[in-house]
């Protein structure tokens, strides 16, 4: 039986294959040049949109005979879930076997929220550097949007596709203007208002900024608006309804089109901002942050000017989901494939998740049977599915999907004229023509039968025959767990960029001290020249002994080991708890019941048998029938009810020990942090003791000093204060980097309700938790401790130089600044550090996690407790 592994790593957009043979190879090129498995969209393409085409690239090429395949796969769990999807139909019974192998990734929607913690915890740090630095706040402003809830929804296409009715099907009003000719002019950035009857249309005339405000009685208030606007002004006041919010808001948007079209003046801005309630008649919308920008047709004369502006638009945004709209008979054009080009060069956009939006499909020449195999393959080879297909073609009727949401009324004749013409083909089963467009979806058979059994369990038959709702579940899909992946990355990317930022800062504050050093040392005389330098050098190669050894030490002082439990331990607490709860419940009582109910069955049935046979009489087994019966049903129930005290004292027992382990597990915590910053402390405290010991050495045995002077120093060394550890991280607590673990979460969701417990399973959990917190705490105060010795130290070392020779008119003047660069550049190296160990946890958040080493079963099964773990947010 052929072997093969599919390693799916969606934090670097790769998908790579192994082979086992006598050990797992990895396929390549050298290998086997000729593999399906190495074109660029098995290895490069998203695997959820890839997962049937691999498994079946797999089972041609590998499997032999009869011999089924064995598929392994390694990977996030969202992922693995697909690749059951497409074997559950049973289509693959006999030809290939899937299991989860030993190692995966976490998903990323279970790892941003922590991801997002870390950030808080460095986030004070950050806006210190942003005075230094405007590129890491630049960075950062970038990083904290495209960590938010929001997710881009970029609508392309051509000026006739329908885009701005899709828009309005989307948010379920008729907001956009919509007409057979080019309609939207300026690029539209489109929220959702969080009040229901609360708009507003934000853009720019000239300078000016202008809001336009929209209430349940229509256009209330126009902002900024005054005589620098005069004409726009009037326009606007012509088009109140006073009756319509949305209404209102179509006109003012059809005016804003229309303003600049008889005039070479460009007056308004090219982006419009509009906040505006979504529909509630679909959940669509409401859960996710979604900001949606419909654009001018790739077919107009502005559109190079409008990619700019949505360049600009989408600027600090991420995982950007591109909604190709077009037509059926449009499918073969080049404007679209043009248009992919640009916008694919725009960062937010994350083509690999393109939707094409075939729409007016109602107007479509569709065959009622569904597109057969030679009518889909002919579609795939047009010019626009050949560049753009990534997830799927979506067949939709933008102005039915409309009217779904606002109950078939609209206040565009166009709309409502095509609306009626259509709706009952849509809406009523035993119509001749009844359509149901999303059957008619091109997408991998697991992503299209998915599709087809969420349409079909909607209950909104014209909201889900439209094709609109596969749509939108799937742009669901996208922002819930395929989204996230990038944003977890591109924390990593910007944490790479701060660190880069602040070791230039670093950089240059060093350059500045060695030029300040510079000009002491051509100040001073040469004997005290070396003494200085001396200084300098010993100071330093000191700070730097201390640091290498502090690891050392701490291993000394510092025996995990204390912390951790033994199964021995957990045993013998299980036993002395069960035998008390079995005591409180009295269950020998109710087993003695239950012993003596059976015993008297039998007892009962041998004595009758005893009196026939004594007095030769069939008699007594009259009653013996129902006595029988009745004994039975007696020792059943009290069967039942030791099952049940049983039952209940196994699950006391294990709720008891859970939290008697949590407690013991916090307090563990407690304790080693207590005991870790004592030792930490106690260590860069002798280190004081020790470098007092060399300066005065160094400073009492120099030929450039008299001995009053070499007196005077000694006493400032000995005298100097201790070192100060309440600065350490600007007063708060250091263990917040460390991630401390939800103990009664932890231990009490690895073992959920089963009644039992895996005390060597407990154990290890306790254990590997508490190795992790023991080192978290460590590594979170050897940064910050060494932090405070370097200052201390320097700040000493720089208070002897200056009193070396405080006659000299040049020293004064230096000695500050390098006092001050000197701090600054240990304060600088302490944020690095902590932005290095910032970067280490995500970064480790998104690494394979599991044993390489086990296989089989034992080897999914730990992975599998894992992986609930760290979505339990452990």
């Amino acid at each position: 039986m052929a072997k093969i592994k599919i390693i799916s790593n969606p934090y670097k957009k790769r998908i790579k294959y192994e082979i086992w043979n006598n050990g797992w190879q990895e396929i390549t090129r050298s290998t086997n040049p000729r593999s399906l498995l190495l074109g660029r969209d098995m290895t490069e393409g998203f695997f959820p949109f890839k997962a049937k085409s691999i498994a079946d690239a797999v089972i041609q090429e590998y499997r032999s005979d009869d011999d089924a395949v064995h598929i392994e796969f390694e990977g996030p769990e969202d992922e693995f879930c697909e690749l059951q999807t497409v074997f559950a139909d049973g289509a693959y019974d006999g030809i290939a076997t899937l299991a989860c192998g030993s190692r995966w990734v976490a998903n990323a929607r279970d790892i941003l929220p922590e991801i997002k913690e870390e950030f808080k915890g460095i986030e004070s740090l950050l806006q210190e550097s942003f005075s230094e630095d405007s590129t890491i706040k630049r960075d950062y402003d970038k990083f904290i949007d495209a960590s938010s809830d929001v997710i881009p929804l970029c609508v392309l296409g051509n000026y006739s596709a329908g885009k701005s009715t899709f828009i309005n099907a989307l948010i379920g009003h008729e907001l956009l203007p919509n007409g057979d000719e080019p309609v939207t002019a300026k690029v539209y950035q489109i929220k959702r208002s969080r009040q229901r009857d609360r708009a507003h249309i934000r853009f720019y005339h000239h300078d000016e900024r202008v809001d336009l405000h929209f209430d349940s009685g229509g256009l209330r208030l126009a902002v900024s608006l005054d005589s620098a606007a005069p004409a726009l002004e009037e326009k606007l006041a012509e088009g109140r309804s006073e009756r319509s919010m949305i209404g209102d808001m179509n006109r003012a948007l059809a005016i804003i089109n229309d303003y600049e079209r008889d005039t070479e003046e460009e007056m308004l801005s090219d982006l419009i901002e509009i906040e505006v309630p979504f529909s509630l008649r679909d959940p669509w919308g409401q859960f996710n942050e979604y900001v949606i920008f419909d654009t001018p047709g790739s077919n107009s004369a502005s559109n190079e000017q409008h990619l700019q502006v949505l360049r600009k638009a989408m600027q600090g945004l991420s995982n950007g989901l591109p909604v190709y709209v077009c037509e059926k008979n449009s499918l073969d054009t080049e404007d679209n494939v043009r248009l992919y080009e640009e916008v694919s060069k725009i960062d937010a956009i994350d083509g690999r998740f393109a939707m094409i939006v075939v729409n007016k499909a109602d107007a479509a020449d569709l065959p009622a049977a569904g597109l057969s195999a030679t009518e889909m393959k002919r579609v795939m080879a047009s010019a626009v599915p050949k560049r753009l297909y990534a997830q799927g073609i979506y067949f939709v009727s933008s102005i039915l999907g409309l009217g779904a949401k606002t109950g078939g009324v609209f206040e565009s004749d166009n709309y409502a004229e095509k609306f009626e013409d259509q709706q009952r083909k849509y809406t009523n089963p035993n119509e001749r023509f009844y359509k149901m467009l999303y059957r008619y979806n091109i997408q991998p058979d697991h992503l299209h039968k998915r599709a087809v059994e969420q349409s079909e369990a909607c209950n909104d038959l014209l909201l889900a025959n439209s094709g609109l709702f596969a749509v939108e579940r799937d742009i669901d899909l996208f922002a819930e767990r395929y989204s996230v992946y990038n944003k977890c990355q591109q924390s990593c990317q910007f944490l790479n960029a701060a660190i880069e930022a602040t070791g230039q800062v670093l950089r240059d504050v060093n350059d500045r001290l060695e030029e300040a050093r510079a000009v002491r040392r051509e100040a001073l005389e040469r004997d005290k020249q070396e003494l200085v330098q001396t200084l300098e050098e010993e100071s330093e190669a000191f700070s730097f002994a201390s640091c290498e050894q502090y690891p050392a030490c701490m291993d000394e002082a510092v025996e995990v080991d204390r912390w951790c439990t033994e199964v021995s331990y957990l045993q013998e607490q299980w036993r002395e708890i069960l035998e008390r709860q079995e005591s409180e419940e009295q269950l020998e009582t109710h087993r003695q019941a239950s012993d003596e109910a059976f015993r008297a069955v039998f007892e009962n049935v041998f004595a009758a048998v005893s009196e026939a046979i004594e007095h030769r009489s069939l008699d007594v087994f009259g009653d013996l029938p129902e006595t029988f019966k009745t004994d039975v049903a007696h020792g059943k129930s009290q069967a039942s009810q030791l099952r049940n005290v049983k039952s209940k004292v196994v699950q006391q027992t294990f709720s008891e020990l859970v939290a008697q382990t949590f407690e013991e597990f916090e307090q563990g915590k407690l304790d080693a942090k207590e005991t870790i910053d004592e030792a930490s402390r106690t260590y860069w405290e002798d280190q004081t003791a020790v470098a007092r010991e060399k300066l005065v050495d160094i400073v009492t045995n120099s030929s450039a000093l008299p001995a009053e002077k070499q007196q005077e120093l000694a006493n400032i060394i000995m005298q100097y204060q201790p070192i100060d550890f309440s600065h350490d991280d600007d007063g708060k607590d250091v263990f917040a980097q460390a991630k401390l673990a939800q103990g009664r979460n932890l231990l009490a969701r690895l073992f959920p309700t089963t009644g039992t417990l895996e005390t060597k399973k407990l154990a290890r959990t306790y254990n590997g938790r508490m190795e992790e917190l023991v080192e978290g705490y460590r590594e979170a105060l050897q940064s910050s401790h060494r932090a405070s010795f370097e200052v201390w130290l320097s700040d000493l070392r720089e208070t002897l130089i200056s009193n070396i020779d405080d006659y000299n008119p040049v020293l004064r003047e230096h000695s500050e600044e390098i006092r001050e660069d000197s701090r600054r550049i240990a304060e600088v190296s302490k944020k690095i550090d902590r932005l290095r160990d910032c970067l280490r946890r995500i970064a480790a958040m998104m690494e394979w996690r599991g044993d390489p080493d086990r296989t089989g079963c034992e080897g999914i099964a730990c992975a599998a407790a894992d992986r609930q773990a760290v979505r339990d947010g452990n």
